[in-house]
Formats: structure tokens, C-alpha cells, sequence
């Protein structure tokens, strides 16, 4: 009926000529092709993201990760206000459309595939850098790593991430891997299992985004994880909503009583903080203590606190 259908069947009809009815009025009207392709056909992407598409696979083809740079943002113990651990983000500084943040392109880079040779670099890039903060003295500071579901996915996972750690000479309870409720809620028993294959490792886990996605309570008390984040959406005027408090306060206690570590994300005002610390959350990451950092502005706002 979306199709704009305009004869009806009235009679007794067989299944071939229902069938020959749709298929007339599906090449009348010349939309089969659109309707049964896998992929969304270029021309249908924004001048922007066409080019977007063309310069991310000519980076990635040419091995032009110089282009990337990982920002660490600081992670605060509201207690003791001291750094404790990081979260890498990534940035791509395009030559042809300047600085790209993650919304932009990481969506492209995981429906193109392109996601998976960029998830490795940033995961080795990664764990270098741990180990060059261990070199320069810079001692029991956690870094997180996001994952999409194509890279958690992916066969040799496991291995690669146990290459790194190897080769660098890492303790692996200094790397964190975040993922997201609904990245686990895909496929719960997969999930789980490589979960556990992660914390035999020494790894930690961390569910992000905590309380935007769909999965079930039941499931939670099962996930091997380390760590909530709770998405900064509850976070944002959580002192003077009512709603957003009541959540706050339970998804806090609601952790603590699972023996997990509550991180708070996009933390902005002092109110904000003084309420995470009334219901004693355990640390908290936002620009009002600092913004995602180059490595070198990282580490000298590091030793500076």
C-alpha cells in the first residue's frame, strides 16, 4: 500500500498471481532495485558525507593513520579528587574537511567495515601509550577503550588484544574496554562469553551510556563487568530535576549494591558534582574538570595535579 497500490483482488486468488501483482507494481514504479540492495546507494549521502566516505577509505587504504590522534579525557575520584584513570577518544584531522569528530565518522567507518582496522590501531596506539606512561613513572592509571559491536565481534579479538598487552609488557587491569548496553543485549550469551574470556585476562569491563539503552535488569547482575557509567543526559541538571535525581540516586545504589564502580559522565557544574558526592559516586569525567586532551597535554595536566 506504501507502494501506491491501486487495484485490489476481490476474487479468490492463487499465490503466483498476487506475486505478479506486487512484482508489476514494484517495476512500475522502478523502485525494486532501491527496495532489495544491501547498501545505501551513495548518491543518497549528503556532498559532505560522500566526500567524508571517499577520504576515510583513502586514509585507511593508504595506511594514513597519521591523520588520527587519541584525546585521553581524565576521570576523577570524587573523593579524593585525584585522576585515577582516562578515557580515549578518538579524533581525525582530515586534510580535506579539517577536524572530524566521532559522531561523524564513526557511523560511516562501521557500516563500511572500515571500523575494524581502525579499532586495532587505536587499541595498539592504546596500549603504547600505557606503557610509555609506565616508562616516564606514571603508575596505576586506568585508560578505557570504546568498542563498537563489529570489533567485540570480531573472531580474532581476543588474540589482538592479548598481542598488545604482550608486546608492550602491560599489566592488563590498566586497560578497560567500554561497551554498550545495547551492543551486549545483541547477542547476551556471545557476549557474556567473550566478557569472560576478558576479566580470566585481568581486563576490566565497562558498560557506557548506562540507562539511554534496552537491556534487562536480569541481565545486569549476570554481566561480568567492573564498572557502570551513567550517560550524561541523567547527569546534566541532575541536582534541580526531581526525575533525573531519582534515577541518578538508584542506578548509584542500585551498583554499589552489585559491588560495581559507578562513573559519572558529562559532568559540567559544581551542583552537579556536589550531588554525585551527597550519594557517594564513585568518580566522575566532564569539562568541569577537563576536556578530551592530546597525549602530551594529557600527561602534563597529569603530573601537574
Amino acid at each position: 500500500m506504501n507502494m501506491g497500490a491501486d487495484d485490489y483482488i476481490t476474487k479468490p486468488f492463487t499465490r503466483s498471481e498476487l506475486l505478479s501483482a506486487i512484482m508489476n507494481r514494484l517495476e512500475k514504479h522502478a523502485t525494486l532495485k532501491r527496495y532489495l540492495s544491501p547498501k545505501p546507494v551513495i548518491n543518497n549521502l549528503s556532498p559532505k558525507m560522500q566526500l567524508l566516505e571517499i577520504s576515510l577509505h583513502r586514509a585507511i587504504k593508504q595506511n594514513n593513520f597519521q591523520e588520527f590522534e587519541i584525546y585521553y579525557q581524565p576521570i576523577v575520584d570524587i573523593a579524593s579528587g585525584k585522576i585515577v584513570a582516562a578515557e580515549s577518544l578518538l579524533r581525525w584531522q582530515s586534510p580535506e574537511l579539517g577536524m572530524i569528530y566521532p559522531t561523524e565518522f564513526i557511523p560511516l567507518a562501521e557500516s563500511t567495515g572500515l571500523i575494524v582496522p581502525i579499532g586495532k590501531w587505536v587499541l595498539k596506539k592504546v596500549c603504547k601509550q600505557i606503557k610509555s606512561w609506565r616508562d616516564a613513572g606514571i603508575y596505576s592509571l586506568l585508560v578505557a577503550v570504546n568498542l563498537s559491536v563489529i570489533e567485540f565481534n570480531q573472531p580474532d579479538f581476543i588474540h589482538k588484544i592479548v598481542n598488545f598487552i604482550t608486546a608492550n609488557d602491560l599489566e592488563p587491569n590498566y586497560l578497560e574496554i567500554e561497551l554498550t548496553e545495547s551492543m551486549i543485549m545483541q547477542d547476551v550469551n556471545s557476549a557474556i562469553a567473550t566478557m569472560i574470556k576478558l576479566q580470566s585476562l585481568g581486563i576490566k569491563i565497562a558498560i557506557d551510556d548506562f540507562g539511554t539503552g534496552y537491556s534487562s535488569l536480569i541481565y545486569l547482575k549476570n554481566l561480568p563487568i567492573n564498572t557502570l557509567k551513567i550517560d550524561r543526559y541523567f547527569i546534566h541538571n541532575v541536582a534541580n530535576d526531581p526525575q533525573k535525581s531519582a534515577i541518578t540516586k538508584a542506578l548509584i545504589q542500585m551498583a554499589h549494591n552489585l559491588n560495581l564502580d559507578v562513573i559519572a559522565e558529562g559532568v559540567e557544574t559544581e551542583a552537579e558534582l556536589a550531588f554525585l558526592r551527597q550519594y557517594n559516586c564513585n568518580s566522575m569525567q566532564g569539562f568541569l574538570f577537563s576536556r578530551p586532551l592530546p597525549s602530551a597535554e594529557f600527561e602534563k595536566f597529569l603530573l601537574t595535579k
